[in-house]
């Protein structure tokens, strides 16, 4: 096998920045031509690559096996001795770290995006590893990130694609190809650090103990079945999602309580005891029982105080460490233990310099990464099998009762007290206005303007600060200096806030806010977290100013329930009805009866306006019209009575006929849905037109869906500079939209929906999708811009007819939101009294309705299919909703406010 070197010219690209995790961008990105081939080529150029030994592996995302065939090409053509590939490419990042550290490579490459979603519009990465088996760090990424940035040319050697699926050696030129069995490097690894024989007892012996591990369909399902089901004799029921696939099936390989939705739903429904999850190239984990979320501190933390059941640490603890951010759980088993602790910036090289050194045994950070000195990568498998020895461990210590994960925790709270946290992201915020809030918490560093001060939350908490500081940090063994690494506020309970700001590029910020609140009240150790959490977040919050600087808020359930009004059983029928979550005055103009209306033709389809129409009245609602053609209304009646059906949309009828009548049914209502069913006959968009018109004049919230958005995509000053409407596009319907607005398409999509939103004089838009993006963003500068993106899980299959039950829902929360305004109820009597002060202002209605909507209706989808699989259908969904609601909101049969009616109070 001969052939020429080639030198290809090229020219740099912008943006080729290497950080710990490599580089990140669109696959689209990196399959420009020469694109891939610069950074690589960069890479090989900033280290001395001839006659070394190299390892390729990842996580098996799309694009891979081009990039492995790429790396081939350029490393023969400089040199390089030896490649060592994992079969068919892959290798997750702890068995590659594993795999240079065993055979002594000089380096390698990765190809992952950890965590991120895969597939040709989503996210590929290349990651250079050292000789550790650790990310390269600083001085290696600078130098490889200059040389991108002066690159000419790049050398090639063409040759006949390597067969990547069989297992052995061969010539690529002048260098030695070897693929390697992915798998069996890495479970002999593990085999060597934890006890098999007591952990394959144990699950032998204890067959009630089950055990349910999903890959997500990332890399590290091979090594799942190899070690759980060939080693430890479970059986193949026990992992799920675990063929590794290009695009993770579609979804997001990140193990935590959203993503990870399939073994959180598995767990609880099938009562199993220990359920754990890995990210897309396996270096993240959950753990997660029945009834039991570990934390990523508390599980490292547990790790560390069991570790002498664990044969590899026998010998003895060295020391321990974690991430500035992560929560202090570990600190207290080191200082009890009386072991030297860390605490080093966000990034696992940092732990890698002190395991180099001696003097760092077990490690972890808050997003998820776990890991000790046997690799210099975090390492979700490991961090699995660690928690099955645990649990062999404890279940042989007490052999007439079976510990679990519940066991286990309550067991560390007692020891050491526990610590509740959790993060909140802020992204894609005003850089200016992040800068400006970091500003702010520096200058009370700087004075020690907040130590001593005292801060009451609306749970009675009291908080004293202790102390505030600019995170910096000195390497205790290269003696390098990371400075600014985030604000901490620490109380002088043990409690603290941190806030870290990144990305203040022109693309905007992210600011995360940290919040960890200790205690040893054993009173509190089963509590929730976000109940646990309360009262500090508030604090933060307050301290920090931060919805203030950034103008942004994350709707909380606490928020949006302000929306809705008491179910409390002093109110007659007609007012809440017996079952519903609302009520009002029963006078003759009816002014405060919830209703919602409905706008459609029904001649084609007449399931779209019943599917919107009933799920308004099965979220809440006391009324709903149906305004059609007579020739639906039969249809339309036959389905539900409970529907008000008002056959006077007759295509005869002028739209000037009709006004007088439509106007006087307006008058008695709340909301106006037009869309679902409408269709695209000129009679009936003439007659939408009138509608909106109308609803505009009353000042009615407006919900415009489906062929409705058509309308507006024709004509945008029939809804420009109403705040009170709700725009719902999907992706092609928001494509258009942005198009008819001169909005590029192109434009990332949460920056679009804020542009489209502004464009259009503040009308709130929910562009529905994986993810349903929310934004208001008011035309007037002076006026305050809200935008969020929810994320709450749903069914994965997307049934038609989803988006009618969406309007439907969305529109009983606006009119909950309307009657809010009239004064209809006293917002102290709502569900959310005593929980923090009604603040909610008739232009943050639409975009609270639209986030409620949101989670409500995904909430929906998600407990139909996990009820139907792939025969779930839009009607199976109807009857969900209600649980749905009470699930998101915590709401009951025995209502709300029920206990102030009794006590005389909160009458109207």
């Amino acid at each position: 096998m001969s052939a020429q070197i080639k030198d290809i010219s090229t020219k740099p690209f912008d943006g080729q920045k290497p950080g710990t995790s490599g580089l990140r961008k669109r696959v689209k990105v990196f399959q420009q031509e020469h694109y891939t081939e610069n950074f690589v080529q960069a890479i090989f150029d900033s280290i001395d690559p001839k006659g070394q030994t190299f390892v390729i592996g990842g996580d098996g995302r799309y694009f891979s096996p081009e990039a492995v065939q790429t790396i081939l090409k350029i490393g023969s053509a400089n040199g390089v001795g030896k490649l060592i590939i994992g079969k068919d490419g892959i290798l997750s990042t702890p068995a590659a770290s594993n795999v240079i550290r065993k055979y002594k490579a000089y380096g390698g490459i990765l190809l992952t995006a950890s965590h991120n979603p895969g597939g040709p519009n989503n996210d590929f990465g290349i990651k250079y590893n050292v000789s550790n088996g650790g990310p390269a760090p600083e001085n290696v990424t600078d130098k490889i990130f200059q040389r991108t940035k002066e690159i000419k040319s790049y050398k090639v050697l063409e040759l006949e694609p390597v067969d990547l699926s069989k297992i052995g050696t061969s010539k690529y030129g002048p260098t030695d190809v070897e693929i390697i069995d992915s798998v069996s490097d890495y479970v002999e690894l593990l085999e060597g650090i934890f006890d098999f024989t007591l952990i394959k007892n144990f699950l032998q012996s204890t067959p009630d103990f089950r055990v349910l591990f999903d890959g997500l369909h990332g890399v590290t399902g091979p090594y799942a079945k190899a070690i759980l089901v060939d080693t430890l004799g479970l059986p193949s029921a026990a992992i799920q999602n675990c063929v590794p696939l290009p695009d993770f099936g579609g979804g997001h390989p990140d193990p935590n309580l959203t993503y990870a939705h399939t073994l959180v739903e598995a767990v609880e429904k099938n009562n199993i005891q220990f359920g754990a999850a890995s990210d897309g190239d396996g270096d993240r984990n959950m753990i997660y029982g029945k009834g039991a979320f570990v934390t990523p501190s508390d599980s490292v933390a547990i790790i560390a105080d069991w570790a002498e059941c664990i044969p590899y640490f026998q010998s003895g603890i060295k020391g321990l460490a974690r991430s500035m951010p992560t929560s202090a759980a570990i600190d207290y088993v080191a200082k009890k233990k009386g072991l030297e602790y860390f605490e080093v910036p966000t990034g696992w090289k940092f732990f890698g310099n002190l395991m180099d050194a001696g003097r760092l045994s077990i490690c972890g950070e808050e997003s998820f990464g776990t890991g000790s000195d046997h690799i210099r990568e975090k390492d979700g498998i490991w961090a699995v099998i660690a928690w099955l020895n645990i649990l062999a461990a404890a279940n042989k210590k007490s052999p007439n009762k079976v510990i679990g994960i519940n066991e286990i925790l309550l067991d560390h709270y007692e020891k050491y007290g526990r610590s509740f946290f959790s993060r909140y992201d802020y992204e894609d915020v005003s850089s200016d206005a992040a800068m400006k809030m970091v500003d702010a918490l520096n200058a009370h560093i700087a004075k020690g303007s907040l130590i001593g001060e005292k801060f009451t939350a609306s749970t009675k908490e009291t908080f004293t600060v202790s102390e505030t500081t600019n995170f910096n940090y000195t390497d205790p063994i290269d003696k390098s200096v990371s400075k600014n690494q985030g604000q901490i506020v620490r109380f002088a309970d043990g409690s603290r806030v941190v806030f870290r700001l990144s990305g203040t590029g022109s693309q905007g910020a992210t600011v995360r806010m940290y919040v960890e609140k200790y205690t040893t009240d054993k009173a509190q150790y089963g509590q929730d977290t976000a109940e646990g959490l309360k009262g500090l977040i508030e604090i933060a919050l307050t301290i920090s100013k931060l919805k203030e600087f950034l103008k942004v808020e994350k709707p909380t359930v606490i928020t949006i329930k302000q929306l809705i009004p008491p179910l409390n059983g002093s109110l007659h029928k007609g007012q809440s009805g017996v079952y519903s979550l609302l009520f009002f005055r029963d006078d003759p103009s009816r002014t405060h009866r919830r209703k919602t209306d409905w706008l459609d033709d029904l001649d084609s389809y007449t399931g779209a306006p019943f599917f919107a129409a009933i799920s308004a009245q099965r979220v809440g609602a006391d009324l709903s019209h149906v305004i059609c053609s007579p020739t639906a209304a039969g249809a339309i009646k036959s389905y539900a009575p409970d529907l008000i059906v008002h056959p006077i949309l007759r295509e005869d009828k002028s739209s000037e006929s009709v006004r007088a009548e439509l106007s006087s049914l307006l008058q008695r209502l709340h909301v106006l849905v037009v869309g679902p069913g409408l269709g695209r006959e000129d009679y009936m968009q003439t007659f939408a037109r009138l509608a909106v018109s109308i609803a505009r004049e009353q000042k009615m919230y407006l919900v415009l869906d489906a062929d409705a958005l058509f309308l507006v995509g024709k004509d945008p000053s029939i809804i420009k500079g109403y705040s009170k409407a709700v725009l719902t596009p999907n992706v092609v319907e928001f494509k258009r939209l942005s198009e008819a607005v001169n909005i590029d398409p192109s434009t990332e999509p949460s920056k679009r929906a804020q542009l489209v939103s502004q464009t259009l004089g503040g009308v709130t838009v929910l562009q529905k999708g994986a993810k349903d993006l929310i934004a208001a963003h008011p035309s007037s500068s002076s006026s305050e811009a809200y935008t969020t993106e929810v994320d709450t899980p749903g069914g994965l299959k997307r049934c038609g007819g989803q988006g009618d039950i969406l309007s439907g829902v969305l529109g009983t929360f606006l009119a909950w939101g309307k009657c809010l305004e009239e004064g209809a109820w006293d917002p102290s009597s709502t569900p959310s009294a005593g929980q923090g002060k009604t603040e909610i202002g008739p232009e943050k209605i639409p975009f609270l309705a639209a986030s409620a909507a949101s989670i409500v209706t995904r909430s929906t989808s998600r407990i139909g299919f996990a009820k139907k699989g792939r025969s779930v259908i839009t009607a199976d969904l109807i009857g969900e909703i209600g649980g749905a609601f009470a699930e998101v909101f915590g709401e009951d049969a025995q209502g709300t406010g029920r206990k102030e009616v009794e006590d005389g109070k909160g009458k109207l």
